[in-house]
């Protein structure tokens, strides 16, 4: 069930990211919509509508979540820097 469940294995966090690993986790975010849209060019809706595992999320689902999930991270932010700048200035000191 784990391997249905985890298909890449489990998440492990690094915790004090080395500055080359934030570069490539950065450019992996950056990377991400590509490689989705490459992904998923040419499938029918038959295949995204096929869960990829028994009560599992479509692959429909999982673009919209990933999309969905993007989007509220930028509007979360997004009002703290408008209405207190001082907010701003700390986010573009944080290390993550």
């Amino acid at each position: 069930m784990d391997a249905m469940r985890y298909p890449i294995g489990e998440f492990t966090a690094i915790e004090e990211p080395t500055e080359v690993q934030r570069k490539q986790f950065i450019y992996s975010i950056a990377e991400m919509p590509i490689k989705l849209r490459q992904a998923i060019e040419g499938l029918k809706i038959e295949q995204l509508k096929t869960p990829y595992r028994h009560a599992g999320w479509s692959l429909q689902q999982i673009v919209h979540h990933l999309a969905d999930d993007e989007m509220n991270a930028y509007q979360s932010k997004h009002p703290y820097c408008f209405w207190k700048p001082s907010i701003a200035d700390l986010w573009l000191c944080l290390s993550n």
